[in-house]
């Protein structure tokens, strides 16, 4: 019996027990537009207390070049369901196959492996 690999709904779907449903019981991808839940007006925040990394409440992940300023959002690195059940984030410079002028002074960047 053939299976679905992928769930497509509007945001009017957002439900935690849905999309948790979804993959924990039956490996299923929600792909579901969130709705904005942020209180405030902000439109990203620091990550994990990280000054050169943000995030916004759609779950786009941005590296902030220190030395540049230059903002680029991260690139996917795939889904790490083995371990974390998570998306991957890589450095967009690294994945480019470039160098970011402030990866030195960035402790999220020098942690960040390159892609594989």
């Amino acid at each position: 019996m053939a299976r679905t690999a992928e769930l497509t709904a509007d945001r009017g779907y957002d439900d935690t027990k849905l999309l948790g449903a979804c993959w924990d019981r039956y490996q299923i991808k929600p792909v579901i537009d969130i709705r904005n839940m942020w209180k405030d007006s902000d439109a990203t925040r620091l990550w994990c207390n990280h000054s050169t990394v943000t995030d916004n409440f759609k779950g786009q992940v941005f590296c902030y070049d220190p030395v540049t300023g230059t903002v680029r959002e991260m690139a996917n690195g795939g889904f790490e369901a083995t371990d974390r059940n998570t998306l991957k984030k890589r450095c967009p410079a690294r994945q480019a196959g470039s160098t970011c002028a402030g990866a030195g002074q960035s402790p999220i960047c020098a942690k960040l492996s390159p892609p594989s």
